[in-house]
C-alpha cells in the first residue's frame, strides 16, 4: 500500500502533515511524495482563474 491510501478510503482531501518515524514522505526519499510547501502556491493574479482565464463561481439564479 502506498503512502496516505487510507485518506483516499475515507474521502478526505487535505494533505496532513507526515509526522511518523518511519514515513518515507516526511524523510525525503526518493520516488514518494513531496511534501508541500510554501513555494508551491500559485500567484496572487492567477489563483483561482480557469484555463479560459474565467473566474469559476456558483449562479444561484438566472440573473447571475
Amino acid at each position: 500500500m502506498c503512502q496516505g491510501w487510507h485518506i483516499v478510503l475515507c474521502g478526505l482531501e487535505k494533505w496532513r502533515k507526515q509526522k511518523g518515524i518511519d514515513s518515507g514522505v516526511r524523510r525525503k526519499f526518493k520516488g514518494v511524495t513531496l511534501m508541500p510547501n510554501i513555494g508551491y502556491g500559485s500567484e496572487k493574479m492567477t489563483r483561482h482563474l480557469l484555463p479560459t482565464a474565467f473566474k469559476k463561481f456558483v449562479a444561484h439564479n438566472a440573473k447571475e
